[in-house]
C-alpha cells in the first residue's frame, strides 16, 4: 500500500488584486509628487520673493538709521519784538533784546513729494522726507577720517530714466528703462547749503521758498547736481507721518481700551502733521508751538512691488501706471492713514484677483522710527511760545 500525497497549492495573487494594488500604489505616488511639487514652488515663490524685495528692505534698513540720527544742533539766542537777532543788525545799538528764543540754521523738512521739481522726474505717490544728520559723507578724501561732518539727506519716490545711473556697457546694450524709484538725496559735506538758505532766509524774513533752497535749487539743476541717486527700484509709494508719542498727548498709556488708544494715536498725528508736511523752521501753531524742534517720532511706509509686476503694469497701464490706483486726494490727510493704505492694497487685490487682471505681488514695509535728537516738548494750551 503506497502512502498518501498531499499537494500543497501556493495561493498567488489574481490579475484582480495586482490592478487594484497597483491603482492604489500608483494613487499614492502621484500624491507624493502633487506634495513635492507644490513644496518645490513654495520654496521657489518664497526665494523670489526675498530676492526681489531684498533690495527694498536693505534702502529701508539705510532710511531708519540715517533718520534717527537727524539733528538740528539748536541753541537759545536773544531776539527782539520781531523776532531778529543782534547778527541781523548792521550797527549792534539798534538791536533791543526782548527775550531768548531757540535758533537753528539746520533745516527738518517733510512735505507731499508732488510739490517737489525734480530735474528729468517726475516725482511718485505719497512724501518726501528731508533732514541733517553727522553721516560723514564727503567726496574729498582729505576729508575722509571726519566720520560725523554734517550732510543733508532726503527721500521720495519719482518715475524716470535709468539712463543718468545705469554703467555704460548696459546703456550700450539695452534701452533705457522707466521705473518707479526710491531716490536719496545725499549732497556731501561740501555741497550742503544748508547755512546759505538759513542766511537767506533770515535776509527775506524767514521765507519758507528761501530756507528750503538747500534742496530745492540742486533737485531742479541739470542732472540734479550730482546729488542724487536710485536707492531702490520699484517702490510705488513712500509715506512719512511725523507723530509724537502716544504718551505726549496726555491720554492715559495704561488703557486697554483699543479704541482709546487708536483715538490717542490719531491726535499724536494730528498736533503734529495733520496733513504730513512738517517744516522745523516753522511755527505749527501761531500760539503755541515752538520751532527748531524735531518730532520724536516719523512713521515711515514703503510699498514695493516685484520687476515682473512692474513691467506687466506698465505694459498695460503706462510708465506711470500708479495713477490707475491711487486717487489725487490720497495720503493728503494722517487722519485717513490705515483708509487711505487699505485702499491701495485693495486696489492691487483687486486687480489681481480680476479676470484678465495683472497679478501684482507688493510687500508693505513700515515702522516707527525714534529721532535720538529730538527734545519734544509741548507748551500747555492757550499758553505764549
Amino acid at each position: 500500500m503506497q502512502p498518501a500525497h498531499h499537494t500543497v497549492r501556493v495561493q498567488g495573487f489574481s490579475l484582480v488584486e495586482l490592478l487594484l494594488s497597483m491603482t492604489v500604489l500608483t494613487s499614492i505616488m502621484l500624491m507624493f509628487v502633487g506634495l513635492l511639487d507644490q513644496t518645490q514652488k513654495t520654496w521657489e515663490y518664497s526665494r523670489t520673493q526675498i530676492s526681489q524685495f531684498r533690495e527694498a528692505r536693505l534702502a529701508y534698513d539705510i532710511i531708519s538709521k540715517n533718520v534717527s540720527q537727524a539733528t538740528l544742533n539748536a541753541y537759545f539766542e536773544q531776539v527782539d519784538s520781531r523776532g531778529r537777532r543782534a547778527s541781523d543788525f548792521t550797527d549792534p545799538k539798534d538791536f533791543i533784546p526782548k527775550e531768548f528764543q531757540i535758533q537753528s540754521e539746520l533745516h527738518f523738512k517733510t512735505m507731499q513729494a508732488n510739490e517737489l521739481i525734480v530735474n528729468g522726474m517726475t516725482p511718485g505717490p505719497g512724501h518726501a522726507l528731508f533732514f541733517q544728520a553727522p553721516l560723514g559723507s564727503t567726496s574729498e578724501e582729505a576729508y575722509g577720517p571726519l566720520t560725523n561732518l554734517l550732510n543733508g539727506r532726503g527721500y521720495f519716490v519719482a518715475v524716470g530714466s535709468d539712463a543718468d545711473y545705469s554703467p555704460l556697457f548696459v546703456r550700450s546694450i539695452s534701452p533705457p528703462k522707466i521705473r518707479y524709484r526710491l531716490m536719496e538725496f545725499l549732497p556731501p559735506t561740501e555741497k550742503n547749503q544748508v547755512y546759505a538758505a538759513a542766511k537767506e532766509a533770515t535776509a527775506t524774513n524767514g521765507k519758507t521758498t528761501d530756507r528750503a533752497k538747500w534742496i530745492t535749487v540742486p533737485l531742479a539743476a541739470p542732472r540734479n547736481a550730482g546729488t542724487l541717486r536710485p536707492l531702490a527700484e520699484n517702490i510705488v509709494a513712500f509715506i512719512v507721518s511725523p507723530r509724537e508719542a502716544v504718551a505726549d498727548t496726555g491720554r492715559a498709556t495704561g488703557v486697554s481700551d483699543m479704541a482709546a488708544l487708536i483715538q490717542a494715536d490719531t491726535e499724536s498725528t494730528a498736533r503734529v502733521a495733520p496733513n504730513y508736511a512738517y517744516d522745523s523752521a516753522m511755527p505749527l501753531d501761531a500760539s503755541r508751538w515752538p520751532v527748531h524742534t524735531l518730532p520724536p517720532l516719523i512713521m515711515v511706509t514703503m510699498v514695493a512691488i516685484d520687476e515682473t509686476t512692474a513691467m506687466r503694469l506698465e505694459q498695460r497701464y503706462g510708465q506711470q501706471f500708479m495713477k490707475t490706483f491711487i486717487p489725487s486726494n490720497w495720503m493728503q490727510s494722517s487722519g485717513k492713514y490705515q483708509t487711505d493704505l487699505t485702499a491701495l492694497i485693495d486696489a492691487f487685490n483687486l486687480e489681481s484677483s480680476r479676470t484678465g487682471g495683472v497679478d501684482i505681488s507688493y510687500k508693505v514695509f513700515t515702522s516707527t522710527i525714534r529721532i535720538n535728537g529730538a527734545k519734544w516738548s509741548v507748551p500747555p494750551e492757550g499758553s505764549a511760545p
